[in-house]
């Protein structure tokens, strides 16, 4: 079995002028909410083995705060390109091309792509992945490489405001 947790970046800030998005960094409320939901992640569902970020600012900054929560290093983190703007193609190449030594990875990239990921390849009926919400989903195969658009089950989805 694999396990796939796909985190959208932490809320982030539209206050700098003249940097562009690719920049964006965090804002309070995103540096507040990742360790949380981090820690959420980790007690319910485990702790992924490898963490995957786009890198972009936003999204990188959220992946240090997960890894710092889940006891990892910056070092650890492998930066993906094409995370950013990732559409599902792009997602489901990064979960294919994903290390075999690892069954648990935790990628971190932005929307629309990874609400499209999970209604399509989850069948999942997800109108929008709130800020710093959390897809947990697994599929019943050996190999990164065998998984598909029918093989992947939502398992959980996490996100800042659940208990509100």
């Amino acid at each position: 079995m694999k396990k796939i947790y796909i985190v959208r970046h932490a809320k982030s800030s539209w206050e700098s002028q003249g940097i562009n998005d690719h920049e964006r960094p965090l804002n309070q409320r995103g540096i507040k909410d990742a360790p949380i939901m981090a820690k959420q992640l980790a007690e319910e569902h485990g702790i992924p083995q490898k963490l995957i970020s786009s890198t972009a600012t936003r999204a990188f900054q959220t992946a240090k705060i997960f890894a710092e929560v889940f006891g990892y290093e910056e070092k650890d983190i492998l930066s993906e390109k094409q995370l950013y703007h990732a559409d599902i193609e792009d997602l489901l190449g990064a979960v294919n091309g994903a290390d075999e030594k690892y069954d648990s990875i935790c990628i971190f990239a932005h929307n629309p792509g990874i609400t499209y990921f999970a209604n399509l390849i989850c069948e999942a009926n997800i109108d929008n992945v709130a800020t710093c919400g959390i897809l947990v989903m697994h599929a019943q195969v050996d190999h990164w490489y065998e998984i598909d658009a029918s093989d992947v089950i939502l398992d959980a989805y996490l996100f800042p405001k659940m208990g509100l």
